[in-house]
């Protein structure tokens, strides 16, 4: 008996080697390539918001797909939108 759980070991053993790390596939711009569960995803890089009308994540703070005076920006709940650039007068 324990010849046989010495030879289930070593052929348990013999298959089960270190796992071989996988080069991750490269991601839009503004993207980031994240492992979840075992599969790849490319989400928003840090301090970049998804658009969703384009598909794209884009800098916050930058004008990005919103139109002129406007700046792309996280609302309270995390959902990109564009807001008016207030200037100041100094």
């Amino acid at each position: 008996m324990l010849a046989v759980a010495v030879m289930m070991m070593t052929v348990v053993g013999a298959w089960a080697g270190p796992a071989r790390e996988r080069q991750l596939k490269p991601c839009p711009d503004g993207f980031s390539a994240v492992v979840v569960g075992g599969k790849q995803d490319c989400v928003c890089a840090e301090y970049h918001v998804y658009w969703p009308r384009t598909g794209l994540c884009y800098p916050e703070f930058t004008r990005g797909p919103c139109g002129p005076g406007q700046q792309l920006v996280a609302n309270e709940t995390g959902h990109a939108e564009c807001r008016s650039v207030v200037l100041v007068d100094k």
